[in-house]
Order: structure tokens, then sequence, then C-alpha cells
């Protein structure tokens, strides 16, 4: 293990040495070791430190990100790690979807022991779940849940209710899956969905009758040797956390906590920290074995859990390929699996690439919809020594627009309102053409605004500001300045057409 700074070729003078000089490099030598990020590595890697290092931090000050762990393990020996605060190495970080595969390996687990069968469907399982289309509901299989392909819409997935009684919590999501249709027949296309987590969390303690939390430690972490890895919301918030943060337009993130019930666990809520998911993708990497030798899926269930089907995904886990692009638009790719997860004030990658047995976890507090999946590519491009550009953030350009939007509109607002103002502020209607189209297009404006696009992004207003704040609440300002204005303008035109003229 190594500190980021090397000391070489150090000459020694033979010069008698104040007491003053030497508090000073004492001083220095502190100030280098809190102020500098801290690196880990083994020699003959094979990884440019000095390069990836540079790549991380340029992230860490492009997207503002407050704190941010990043290790690289290959054989089970951490063989790069960075963090920016290294007084918080070893806090843990709420990981977000990347909680999916730990459900998928507790669900897999469970049908090597005969107790849940793959292809039975969940009702079987859960005897409340009931779709409004009952035959729709007959069709779902814990397959289709853990593979994405139950035909829920991803908007359904924000489902939660904040309870601690089981018994309450699944009288509330019965009743809410009894109210859903699906985009697609069971089966038939991958659409990703927190539901089917969540819901396959339910089936977990179901057939255990114990808690998803219990399950998980007693069988994955404690055999992993994640001792400081948790499933429970309330294990989580004891062991103190990380403070996640939140983006408001392009100014300093601001900290912000979240409530969730437990059983939402299961689809993006564990919490962990570099060294005990380092830990697990090497098991994972090892054929599920641990060190101890415990084999945790026999050799059918792993293939099953490590191999995405024809559209990336299936069981936790993204299979694809990376592009990297160069100035000559050449494309790269090679077999890897990996999961990104976020959620509203934390984000997450965790990653393994077979061919060279390398695994990688990279893990932020903040609600950045980018950082973590740039990250890994950045990883990913030093580790292969292929070119990567990252290119522009689209998540920055719309922070960076959204205020001056907003203060456009704000601006068109008061000249409307000065202009009907200068006409006498009367209300009426008119049959003006010119009057009515811009009516028409602010009050459309206002309705793309709140209600498209969210719907284009999957996910309910009320969702994206709990989510994204500012993008919430700026298309909120915005549509609400859009609509006002443009009807300002058309009484407006109505009082400038009632005024005699001279």
């Amino acid at each position: 293990m190594r500190h980021a700074t090397e000391f070489q070729n150090i000459k020694i003078f033979h010069k008698p040495v104040q007491p003053i000089d030497m508090k000073i490099i004492l001083i220095v030598l502190i100030l280098t070791t809190l102020l500098t990020p801290q690196i880990s590595r083994c020699q003959d890697t094979g990884i440019d430190s000095i390069k990836l290092d540079y790549a991380l931090n340029k992230l860490i000050n492009k997207y503002k990100t407050p704190d941010a762990d990043f290790a690289i393990s290959r054989n089970d020996s951490v063989i790069f790690s960075l963090s920016k605060n290294p007084k918080h190495v070893n806090r843990n970080y709420y990981i977000g979807s990347c909680s999916k595969s730990f459900t998928a390996l507790a669900l897999l687990q469970l049908v090597d022991a005969g107790q849940v069968e793959l292809d039975k469907p969940v009702d079987e399982y859960l005897h409340w779940f009931e779709l409004k289309n009952n035959n729709q509901s007959k069709q779902i299989t814990v397959r289709h849940l853990l593979n994405q392909t139950s035909g829920f819409k991803t908007i359904d997935g924000f489902f939660d209710y904040l309870t601690s009684n089981q018994s309450e919590y699944e009288t509330q999501i019965a009743t809410f899956v009894k109210s859903l249709t699906l985009r697609a027949n069971p089966g038939a296309e991958f659409n990703y969905c927190n539901l089917n987590f969540i819901l396959a969390g339910l089936i977990i303690t179901h057939v255990t009758n114990e808690s998803y939390s219990s399950y998980l430690k007693k069988n994955i972490f404690t055999k992993i040797g994640m001792l400081n890895t948790y499933a429970s919301r309330t294990e989580t918030e004891s062991a103190s956390p990380i403070p996640g943060y939140q983006y408001y337009f392009n100014l300093s993130p601001i900290s912000a906590k979240f409530a969730h019930s437990d059983f939402n666990v299961p689809q993006g809520l564990i919490s962990s920290n570099t060294g005990d998911l380092s830990a697990y993708l090497n098991c994972i990497l090892n054929n599920c074995t641990t060190k101890n030798g415990d084999t945790l899926l026999s050799a059918l269930s792993y293939n099953l859990f490590i191999t995405p089907l024809k559209y990336g995904y299936a069981m936790g886990w993204m299979g694809n390929k990376i592009v990297y692009n160069s100035d000559f638009n050449r494309q790269h790719d090679f077999p890897f699996i990996y999961h990104t997860g976020v959620n509203e004030n934390y984000n997450s990658v965790l990653a393994i690439y077979p061919e060279r047995k390398i695994c990688i976890v990279v893990l932020s507090n903040i609600n950045s919809l980018e950082f973590s999946k740039e990250a890994m590519n950045s990883i990913l491009s030093t580790i292969t020594n292929k070119p990567y550009t990252s290119g522009s953030s689209i998540e920055i350009i719309e922070r960076n627009l959204l205020l001056p939007a907003i203060m456009l509109l704000a601006a068109g607002l008061f000249y409307n309102i000065y202009r009907w103002k200068k006409y006498g502020f009367r209300f009426g209607l008119t049959a003006r053409l010119s009057a009515i189209i811009r009516l028409a297009s602010g009050l459309t404006f206002a309705i793309v605004i709140l209600f498209v696009i969210p719907g284009m992004n999957n996910i309910s207003l009320s969702s994206l500001i709990s989510y994204v704040p500012d993008f919430g609440f700026g298309l909120m300002v915005l549509a609400t300045l859009g609509s006002l204005s443009s009807i300002v303008r058309y009484e407006g035109t109505y009082s400038k057409y009632l005024i005699p003229k001279s």
C-alpha cells in the first residue's frame, strides 16, 4: 500500500537542520497526508495509476461530488483505490439499484434449495398478487421479475409505503398492484422497473419466514465476509453512513435525507463500502465460492446469475458493450457485466471484467445520473488502454440552462404584465387568431413540461422532484411562468383592442 505522493531520489545533505525546519517539514507532511486523495495499489498491476487518478479527480470536480470512493481489485486484492475524503474510507454509501443482484442471488439460492421455482407464477408465493387484468397476473413468473420482463412500466417502480409492519405494507402494495395495467405481455420485452425487485424481496420473506435483511446477512454477507453491509435502513442509519447530497441547479450541492420502508431495500437501498463490495464481486468472479470454500450457488444457477439475456439484462446484472470514442470514432468492445445505481442522493456502479479478472466499485453521495458510469468508463479505458472521451454532460448542460430559462420566462411575464397594465388591465375574450395561437402555445408548453417530459423519461413529476428536485421544481416554475405569461399576453391583447381608435 502506498500513499499517492511518491518520494523518489531523496538526497541527504550534511547540513545542520534547525528545529523550526523540522517543524515545517512535519507540518507539510501532515497536510500532504490529510489533503491528498488516498491511492492504494500493488506493483505490476498494469494500471496507469497517475492517469486514472487524474481522470477520476477531474470527474469529481466536474460533477461537484462531495464524496466518492473507488476500488479496483483482482484475485481478491485491491490494486487501486481512491477516496476523495480519506477520513471517510470504510463508511457506507447506499448503493441504489446495485442492490438488485443481491436480491437475485438470494432467490437463486432458494431455487437451489428447492424452495422457489423460477417459472412458477408470482401469486404462488404472494397470494394477494393480482393485476387489474388477473389473467395477466397469472402469467408473471419469478424469472420475469428477476429479468425485468414482467411487463410493468418503469413508472410503476416508484411505489413505497412507510411502515415496518409487513402485513400493512402488503395490503398497500396489493392495492397498488391491482390498479396496474401492463406495458407488455409477460416475457415479451425488457422494461426496467423497481417493482419487480420489491416483489422479489417479498417472496424471499414469505418463503424463508424471516426478514430480507436477516436472510442476506446469514446466507450472503457473513459467508463472504461483508461485515459492514446492511440490508435494513435501520441498521444502515445506526452505522452513520456518509451523508447524501442533491444538486440544486448549478449551485453547491445540498445535504438531504429520505425515509424509505425496509421493504423497499431489495430494489435499491442496501448500504455498503468499497471493501465489502470488492469482496462480493471477487466472490462472484470465483464462481460464487467464498474464501472459506462455501459455494453460494449451483453451477446452473451461477450461469443464470451472470449471463445477461439478448437485451442485455438478467438477474440484477447488465451485460453490454462499452463504446470508447476516439478522435477517429473507433469502437472497442469486450464482455463484462455491471449494474448502475441511482437514488435520491447517492449513485454507484459495480462491474466485473472476467477476461482480466478485474472488479470495479464506484460509490458517490450525489444524485448524479452520469457520474458513476463516467467513472466506470474512465477506469475501463485505463485498464484496457483504449481511448475514451467523456464528452459533454447533458446533465450539467441542462442545469446550466435551467436558471437562465426561468429568468427569461420571468422577464417575459413581467413584460406582458406591463403591456397589459398599459392597456387597462381588462378581462375578456378575443377571437383574434394570433392571440388564440399564443395562448394555446403557452398552455401546451406547460402541459408538455409537466407531463410529457417526465412521461418520456418514465418518471412521475412527484418522483422527479424527489430524485432531481432542481429539475422537478424547475419544470414546475417553467410551466407556471409559461402558462401565466401566455394568459396575461392574451388578456393584454384583449385590452389593447378595446381602446377606441383616436
